[in-house]
């Protein structure tokens, strides 16, 4: 509910920003709110659902956020050039409001209360959890390379317009959505760790194929490949996979302490995949993601709970 009431007040202010500094404080504090509710939603659903359900919990659950990442690039491909990006930020603070409400009225708490003795008991990071850990922080520093280049990588070098980069993503999320049930029937045969290590190759293999792409529909097929391991059963996996390495008790906390991790990574990534960009080709970051996928799958291959 705190992250909801935040992004009402985050696209409230990015609607009316005139200067950059205000534009990054708004869009940093979403994230920092964003960031708050992830480890949130990955223990209710996984305290909402018995061990043999999970796969198939989290596939629902990640089919409708990808539905919603590719609605929203579909929507925004009519409006922009109608209407600019003002008119976004508008629909922002109206969804975050109706979800907002959605939150306080229709959720409810999975966790039981605890003692205060509970309380104070931190979790036992064993070596599972630091291969664990040590696997998707990896990852996330390789996918963070081209996060900030994408956009402008497809409108220099493929020479894609605004409308034509949205409808690509969208078209991307809508087919990472509904694989999003076959990644769970995936995983529930698999299991958690191979359904996540095959989701580390293939999605960063499908962004070095992808940076090649030749027209915008090959690109646009491209990336719904690499959207299909990268959102629909990386999701799946990763949520399995931690369910099953923890207790209920201090799910939430690994959740999160892996969050942080994956996004102090990822930011780094972020941040060396701007200065290759401008050190260097265009297209090394795409290619070094390629690379590091490899060292990811085997500290994550390390894990052997199951």
């Amino acid at each position: 509910m705190l992250s909801a009431f935040a992004s009402i007040l985050c696209y409230g202010v990015l609607s009316l920003a005139s200067t950059w500094l205000l534009v990054t404080l708004a869009i940093t504090i979403f994230w920092i709110f964003s960031g708050l509710q992830s480890p949130f939603f990955s223990s209710m659903i996984a305290e909402s659902a018995t061990e043999r359900r999970r796969p198939r919990a989290f596939a629902t659950y990640s089919f409708f956020m990808n539905l919603g990442w590719a609605v929203g690039p579909l929507i925004g491909a009519f409006l922009i050039p109608l209407y600019g990006f003002q008119m976004l930020f508008y629909f922002g603070v109206i969804i975050s409001l109706l979800c907002f409400v959605a939150r306080l009225l229709l959720l409810h708490e999975t966790s039981r209360r605890t003692t205060e003795s509970e309380r104070i008991v931190f979790p036992k990071f064993n070596r599972n959890l630091a291969y664990f850990i040590g696997g998707c922080s990896m990852f996330g520093f390789a996918s963070g390379l081209f996060s900030p280049v994408m956009a402008p990588y497809a409108e220099k070098v493929f020479k894609l317009s605004i409308v034509e980069i949205e409808l690509m993503i969208s078209v991307a999320q809508f087919a990472a959505s509904f694989a999003s049930i076959l990644g769970g029937i995936f995983v529930g045969r698999v299991g958690g760790k191979r359904g996540l290590a095959t989701s580390f190759l293939c999605s960063g293999l499908g962004m070095a194929i992808w940076a090649f792409s030749p027209s915008f529909i090959a690109a646009t097929v491209s990336m719904a490949f690499f959207s299909i391991f990268f959102y629909a059963l990386y999701e799946v996996a990763y949520g399995t996979l931690i369910s099953s390495l923890t207790a209920p008790k201090n799910r939430a906390t690994i959740f999160g302490v892996t969050a942080v991790m994956i996004g102090l990574f990822a930011a780094a990534g972020s941040t060396t995949g701007s200065y290759l960009w401008e050190l260097y080709m265009p297209v090394v970051p795409f290619l070094l993601t390629a690379v590091l996928v490899f060292p990811s799958m085997a500290i994550l291959l390390r894990v052997r709970n199951n």
